[in-house]
């Protein structure tokens, strides 16, 4: 996560363990993030390879280009 917030958007960005960011009214932290607990899920679910996500963004291209990286 951290990587893809220096990649895409450097130094302003605020890891958030949910949908809903701290900071943001709706947020009350129901939501950890545990990735071993959601490959489990995944899995349990019959997608132990993961899935495909397919990404749209209105963002300009270099801003587009980071966050794939990052994500990657």
């Amino acid at each position: 996560m951290q990587a893809f917030n220096q990649a895409a958007l450097p130094g302003q960005g605020t890891a958030a363990q949910t949908m809903l960011p701290p900071g943001y009214w709706a947020h009350d932290g129901f939501f950890t993030h545990d990735p071993d607990k959601a490959r489990a899920l995944l899995a349990e679910a019959g997608y132990a390879d993961g899935v495909q996500l397919r990404y749209y963004s209105n963002a300009d291209q270099s801003s587009q280009q980071a966050f794939l990286r990052a994500a990657a």
